[in-house]
């Protein structure tokens, strides 16, 4: 298992598509508490904990490598979840690409997902009806 510096190694020295699954409903990363709490109470947040994440996104895909992420999430959503779905806006090139993130949930059988993109109307959803 990687951890560390060397997880964040990879994402830095990737050739061509960094692919992340995510599976779990909360990660306990407290440099994101605050950020978390300002998101549930309405308020503004400008990520200072995200900035440098954000920065190496946008020079790794000046560069033409991609970044892609699928988050199993459970529902309905939980406080961090709905976090998480919020946060990946500023990751995401949606711009670019037409697709945001894609979130799908750990009750509904792989078979039945409807997985289509919705229209762009400048909110962030997942792919299977929640709203952030």
């Amino acid at each position: 298992m990687i951890t560390g510096d060397e997880f964040g190694q990879l994402f830095r020295t990737f050739k061509h598509t960094a692919f992340r699954l995510e599976v779990r409903d909360r990660y306990d990363a407290s440099y994101e508490n605050a950020s978390l709490a300002k998101f549930l109470n309405g308020e503004e947040d400008d990520l200072p904990w995200m900035q440098d994440w954000l920065a190496m996104i946008r020079e790794a895909t000046k560069r033409g490598r991609r970044f892609s992420r699928v988050r199993v999430v459970s529902t309905p959503l939980t406080d961090y979840s709905r976090f998480g779905v919020w946060c990946a806006q500023f990751t995401i090139p949606r711009r670019r690409t037409g697709r945001g993130p894609r979130h799908c949930p750990t009750a509904q059988p792989l078979a039945r997902r409807r997985m289509a993109p919705r229209r762009e109307t400048g909110r962030l959803c997942d792919r299977v009806g929640h709203r952030a």
